[in-house]
């Protein structure tokens, strides 16, 4: 069986490394973005297992990112990260994000939220 793939976007790079890094050593495939711009056209040709998401990327609104990757694909798999209030995580989860986690997240319970996002049939 493949690994599966989850793509990480996020506009700092040193968190985009650290995700990356914790990623891989839970034993999956990645691939990274600054932004959700960049990304789509990935998404688009690819099978993705899951998305980690920065909420707050300069120059993009993180609602419409979150709608524009479900547009894309109706039935992908968000994780939401974000350093801000997450007072506003039920409007996300019904939006269609699977999690959402505030920032800094430990490595435990990202894997464990992973592990729970990408074991549940959709």
């Amino acid at each position: 069986m493949s690994k599966k793939l989850v793509v990480i976007i996020d506009d700092e790079d040193p968190i985009l490394e650290v995700l990356r890094l914790m990623v891989e050593k839970f034993g999956y495939k990645t691939e990274c973005f600054y932004n959700v711009s960049d990304s789509l056209g990935f998404i688009q040709r690819r099978q993705i297992d899951l998305v980690i998401l920065d909420y707050s990327i300069p120059g993009e609104d993180g609602m419409n990112n979150i709608m524009n990757l479900l547009n894309l694909k109706p039935r992908i798999k968000i994780i939401l990260l974000s350093g801000l209030d997450m007072s506003k995580s039920k409007e996300f989860l019904d939006a269609g994000v699977s999690k959402c986690l505030q920032k800094p997240v430990k490595m435990e319970t990202l894997k464990k939220q992973i592990k729970e996002v990408l074991d549940t049939e959709t």
